[in-house]
């Protein structure tokens, strides 16, 4: 299944209530992960999951139901629109993601440590609860801007992005549940569905052959200490432009390997298989590689 809307919440949401919640955030600990997929800040807020732990922001199997944390306590609304909306038989975690002005992730597939069997990973709903003009996510060659109260499905397996080019933090509900249970299924409240919606593409110019130029003119100036940021320019192009995201490594690997520096060269190997694979056994890069 691709990426793309599968429900709406609008009719259903307090956007004043939810904002009182979102404002009540800044109290808590943040818990973090994945910095190496970013550019900025990019955190999460657990509000259900095994063991009711509010620092705990990993997605693994469990029996049972999730259990509600400290912070799904407090933001009280936001928790029960998971309950009342969602199955609690089949999911496993709800998290608030929180993506700050400026923040970017790198483009990349998801639990590449697990690739023989992906279809063991999580099955992952995004409800936009704040969002910008500026805040895209990506997947493949196309890029969509989320609306607040849609309900996507994401697919980590295909190369996928996001970014917010806005002045203010982007805030997301991200649901996830385990693999081969049927759509209609996770769903209580099946009124909020909308499947077989027309997923539309932003719209975004031609890459041109100056722009391919200049891509290519990356290689007179990268080196170990502007690495991350010529791998920022590359990875966001296609928010601007049309192409796929995937196109990111490629781009990286010929302009390192027009230096002629072979460090580079093997830089942008090991963080090609990082992020989009295939990922070695013991990969040669984690994800402090910047």
């Amino acid at each position: 299944m691709q990426t793309q809307q599968i429900g709406c919440l609008k009719k259903r949401i307090d956007f004043n209530l939810v904002e009182k919640e979102l404002d009540l955030l800044k109290t808590f600990p943040i818990c973090t992960g994945y910095s190496g997929y970013q550019v900025g800040c990019w955190q999460k807020f657990p509000l259900l999951n095994s063991q009711g732990n509010a620092q705990d922001g990993r997605y693994y199997s469990y029996e049972g139901f999730p259990k509600i944390t400290e912070i799904g306590d407090q933001l009280a609304y936001l928790t029960s629109l998971v309950t009342d909306i969602f199955c609690l038989e089949f999911l496993k975690v709800a998290d608030i993601f929180e993506m700050k002005s400026g923040s970017f992730l790198f483009p990349h597939r998801d639990a590449l440590d697990n690739q023989e069997d992906f279809k063991t990973n999580f099955v992952r709903l995004h409800i936009p609860l704040k969002t910008s003009n500026g805040c895209f996510n990506s997947c493949g060659k196309h890029v969509y801007h989320l609306g607040p109260g849609e309900i996507w499905f994401h697919n980590g397996y295909a190369v996928h992005s996001a970014a917010n080019f806005s002045p203010e933090s982007r805030f997301h509900l991200v649901v996830a549940f385990p693999p081969g249970v049927p759509v209609d299924a996770l769903f209580k409240d099946k009124s909020v569905m909308m499947l077989g919606k027309e997923t539309i593409s932003i719209d975004r110019e031609p890459l041109t052959e100056a722009d391919i130029s200049g891509i290519y003119s990356l290689s007179s100036i990268i080196n170990e200490y502007n690495f991350k940021e010529i791998v920022a320019v590359l990875g966001k192009l296609h928010f601007s432009k049309q192409v796929s995201s995937s196109l990111t490594y490629k781009w990286l690997q010929e302009i390192t390997t027009a230096t002629g520096n072979p460090k580079l060269i093997h830089k942008s190997k090991l963080v090609k298989e990082f992020f989009v694979g295939p990922r070695p056994k013991n990969p040669g890069v984690d994800v402090q590689w910047l």
